[in-house]
């Protein structure tokens, strides 16, 4: 398996991951652990994409990632207790 492979593969592991997050709990989308998620999913499969020429794969999860560094950029921090 190409590294192409792995980072496509670790990328769906982690959108699921917090899919499955956000579902179990909606509070978590403001959360960083859902944003870096989401980041690091979305940067696994355009890598995987780019090198497979999966040109439409790609371009949505870079607009993906896009999208999830402006999230995680103007993301409020936590609130002490």
């Amino acid at each position: 398996m190409h590294l192409a492979d792995l980072l496509g593969w670790a990328g769906a592991g982690a959108l699921l991951l917090a899919h499955a997050l956000v579902t179990h709990d909606p509070e978590q989308a403001a959360g960083g652990r859902y944003l870096l998620l989401n980041l690091a999913g979305s940067a696994g499969l355009a890598a995987s994409g780019v090198v497979h020429a999966a040109w439409p794969s790609a371009v949505l999860n870079l607009l993906w990632l896009v999208l999830g560094l402006t999230a995680f950029r103007r993301r409020r921090p936590a609130e002490p207790d």
